[in-house]
């Protein structure tokens, strides 16, 4: 089940399908779907910008907060949508400030595929698949 956390406004555009980052292109308007995987702060004209790497299954795109050194809600691993026009930032397509929407779910598991058991699970499981052989 999916969760909104928080949203800021988007100008009525909220009705935008998700677009997978693999098919974004330059200078259109997209909104996006993904997993933050690397974030850093990196000076831009001497001001420090948070600059977040987002990855679906078919690619990844930089998003970038200028004048932010953090947001709010954003962590390594956080699901999200990023709303905005797509550019090139440092040679690569990237998103400059754009509305975005904390996604609540399991972070670890990828739209589509099923959750993990957890290991507590896995034991109980082992124990009854393999209930002839002790310790």
């Amino acid at each position: 089940m999916t969760e909104l956390v928080a949203s800021a406004p988007v100008n009525g555009q909220r009705g935008l399908p998700d677009v997978p980052i693999g098919d974004v292109r330059w200078r259109q308007r997209a909104r996006v779907r993904g997993r933050i995987r690397s974030m850093r702060v990196q000076p831009w004209a001497n001001v420090a910008s948070l600059e977040c790497v987002v990855v679906d299954e078919t690619g990844g795109l930089v998003i970038v907060f200028l004048g932010r050194r953090n947001v709010a809600g954003l962590e390594l691993g956080r699901w999200l949508h990023a709303d905005g026009v797509v550019g090139a930032h440092r040679g690569y397509l990237a998103m400059l400030n754009p509305e975005i929407d904390l996604i609540v779910e399991d972070h670890s598991v990828p739209p589509g595929k099923a959750p993990k058991a957890p290991k507590a699970a896995k034991a109980a499981n082992a124990s009854k698949k393999h209930w002839w052989k002790r310790g």
